[in-house]
């Protein structure tokens, strides 16, 4: 086998500086690639993701590269990345699902799981706690069965990361009659919890990354081929930095988990999106203002262009696939680590074009 140099393909290093010396223009654009690097571009290799890692051979090049050391809630972030990838590569047998840790005590490199001073057995608990959700008893959830044809014309897809709202969810959507029920979340805990609450749903253990907005993508890529009338996208909102989470969850579950919203599909094939009135928001300056790039990098690489109009806030709402089709069709591979940020993310980008993209393909929106 020839060995294939995939060092371009990172675009990290800058090739026109001094031999002697590179230097990287921040760990987080490092992380970042780490995390994105597509492995199917390099069949056959087994990738290893460090984001602390110094990767080049210094002994003999005499290159250096600068990186800090990062905390046990990154660590924890970037296992999980790399499991969940191995985890879910149905291009690879199950003994080749592997992911790898590069070393124990690298200290020179900055790679280690060994205790240290400044994190204490941080990063072996990290690990520990992430390789839980990947355990026998997590087979069933890693990449549930989807099935080959469905008499339903309408799903629900509800992302749960907070047990506690599932009960809540649960009860709404069995309200809907005759629609299928796929739910992702991020431990093996809520998993075995939710599908002994609900056995007819499809349950998936999912990355903690991008939020509801990834797993959602993530599921409708899975369940295409069913060809759905219409899905509900909801999801268990709680929210860090909003006293009035659990209200906004109740309003829009409540609004949006009704068999009248099916028939509203029924009657109007040209409809495409069906959101809470309350949720529709104006795009301004405001809450464009740490979104407006990634908005404009998402329209390019869709083909279609953004214009200003509404979206839906807290991203509940019913759609049909084809209407939304190219942004589920997003590589999912292309979200970073959960930050806690309010906005900015590519989450909320996604969220603001998702009544734009619907009526740019010719379907209609309409507000409850």
């Amino acid at each position: 086998t020839v060995p294939v140099d995939i060092h371009a393909a990172l675009g990290i290093l800058d090739p026109a500086l001094d031999p002697r010396g590179c230097q990287i223009e921040g760990s987080a654009r490092v992380r970042h690639r780490c995390l994105t690097l597509n492995d199917l571009d390099h069949p056959g290799c087994h990738p290893l993701r460090s984001p602390t890692f110094e990767a080049v051979v210094h002994r003999h090049a005499h290159r250096y590269l600068l990186l800090r050391s990062i905390s046990r809630l990154s660590v924890g972030q970037y296992r999980d990345a790399n499991l969940e990838t191995a985890a879910k590569d149905e291009t690879r047998s199950a003994d080749e699902r592997i992911s790898f840790i590069n070393a124990w005590n690298e200290w020179a490199d900055g790679t280690h799981l060994e205790p240290d001073s400044a994190h204490g057995y941080g990063y072996l608990d990290a690990t520990r706690k992430v390789l839980a959700n990947y355990d026998g008893a997590a087979g069933p959830f890693q990449r549930p069965a989807i099935p080959e044809t469905t008499e339903a014309r309408y799903a629900v897809i509800a992302h749960v990361h907070y047990a506690q709202t599932w009960l809540e969810l649960q009860a709404a959507i069995e309200s809907l009659p005759g629609v299928d029920v796929y739910v992702t979340t991020t431990t093996l805990e809520t998993a075995q919890f939710i599908a002994d609450n609900m056995p007819r749903a499809i349950v998936e253990i999912v990355d903690n990354r991008g939020r509801d907005v990834r797993p959602f993508l993530m599921t409708m890529q899975r369940l295409a081929h069913l060809n759905y009338k219409s899905v509900c996208k909801v999801h268990g909102k709680k929210s860090a930095y909003r006293t009035d989470g659990d209200t906004l969850r109740q309003q829009l579950t409540s609004t949006l988990l009704k068999p009248s919203v099916i028939e509203m599909f029924e009657q109007d094939h040209g409809l495409g999106l069906v959101a809470a009135e309350s949720s529709m928001i104006a795009h301004n300056a405001q809450n464009m203002n740490f979104d407006q790039a990634l908005v404009d990098a998402i329209s390019a690489e869709i083909g279609i262009p953004f214009r200003m109009g509404r979206f839906p806030a807290g991203t509940m709402f019913w759609a049909s696939p084809q209407a939304i089709a190219p942004l589920t069709a997003l590589n999912i591979r292309s979200f970073d680590v959960e930050r806690g940020l309010a906005d900015g993310t590519m989450a909320h980008a996604i969220e603001r074009l998702f009544a734009t993209v619907t009526e740019a393909r010719g379907f209609s929106v309409q507000t409850l």
